[in-house]
């Protein structure tokens, strides 16, 4: 598993990119020791939680009242499970699959949104100094901080992808610049690999004893810095991981109760056949922020359709722009802030 993130942590893309779409977010692999029901059973009460935390793209939703109660059961939320071989061909895994329509009721009870599959893609520049100097770290290098950020991601649903460092990032960005946290340089050197968003890590080992660094998030034409220490480097990368992820979750995550249902206008133009229609709506009827998808009209290869959201239609509007298949056209107008006009990309 861990090998398979880090061919998405590792990619380095010319072209645009896309947000990443996951998969089987109410699914989740542990290792256990051995088949025993007791091994099992704490693999489960694990798996729960972790999962949880993925799902709602909280760090802090294991703390609820609704959820704390459930975590005393989390038998009742399980679907089915199954042991695979372990990823290190040695130790057996436990694949635990659970209901999602029982984990969305318990989210929703506890008034904790849900962070759907479309999810965006964050390119990291990682700066690292120590008592031999300053480095910027990628996917190749062997250190503990990339190895770390690896298996946090993960565990977040969190994608990442890190720079190649070839000549071209060397000569647009030094590591200088980026324990500096020289933005505009970053930004720039950012914009061949057209990430959804930049993360700029800068982590101070001088003193072992008391690892410090900063996290600087660029978002949606927004920072947020964060400041974390630990007296370890897994901490230290865990703390950092969680303060992003609940950082982007907040912008991206869709409540499923507590919020009144909002309507929309969809327009799609280059809709030509009925593989293209069924193609749309399947799509649309993804979306985690999508309540219902009905079609009004169709006509000259525009089809239109009434949507109703879960919140504020802007949240929709977000999430179809981390996606592949359709592409903004024209911005609402102010008195009709709701009509949303789309172009379908083509496959």
């Amino acid at each position: 598993m861990r090998k398979a993130w880090a061919l998405l942590i590792g990619i380095c893309l010319t072209t645009s990119v896309f947000a990443a779409s996951l998969t089987n977010l109410y699914t989740y692999t542990l290792p256990v020791a051995n088949r025993t029901a007791d091994a099992r059973n704490t693999a489960l009460s694990q798996a729960f939680s972790n999962m949880l935390v993925r799902l709602s793209g909280s760090s802090a939703v294991t703390s609820l009242p609704a959820v704390q109660t459930a975590l005393q059961s989390p038998g009742n939320y399980l679907q089915e499970y199954a042991y695979v071989s372990g990823s290190n061909g040695t130790s057996d895994e436990v694949r635990f699959v659970f209901s999602r329509d029982s984990v969305n009721a318990l989210l929703a009870s506890a008034g904790q949104s849900i962070w759907g599959a479309t999810r965006p893609v964050v390119l990291v520049w990682l700066v690292l100094k120590n008592d031999q100097g300053m480095k910027i770290l990628n996917s190749g290098d062997s250190s503990s901080p990339v190895g770390q950020l690896e298996l946090d991601a993960h565990a977040r649903g969190l994608p990442l992808m890190l720079p190649m460092l070839d000549i071209n990032d060397m000569q647009a960005l030094s590591a200088s610049e980026l324990w500096q946290l020289q933005m505009s340089a970053v930004m720039s050197a950012s914009a061949r690999y057209v990430p959804d968003a930049v993360l700029v890590v800068r982590v101070d080992e001088t003193d072992p004893a008391a690892l410090s660094s900063v996290w600087l998030l660029s978002s949606n034409g927004q920072q947020q810095r964060f400041q974390i220490t630990a007296d370890n480097i897994s901490l230290l990368v865990q703390k950092g991981v969680d303060a992003v992820s609940d950082s982007l979750a907040s912008n991206y995550s869709v409540s499923l109760a507590g919020t009144s249902a909002s309507s929309a206008t969809l327009s799609v133009d280059g809709v030509e056949t009925l593989d293209a229609y069924a193609r749309v709506l399947k799509y649309l009827n993804q979306l985690t922020a999508v309540k219902t998808v009905s079609l009004q009209s169709a006509h000259n290869g525009q089809i239109d359709f009434e949507v109703t959201t879960h919140g504020d239609v802007t949240v929709l509007a977000r999430e179809i722009a981390l996606g592949s298949v359709l592409s903004r056209v024209k911005s609402p107008s102010p008195e009709n802030a709701n009509a949303l006009v789309y172009q379908l990309r083509r496959i």
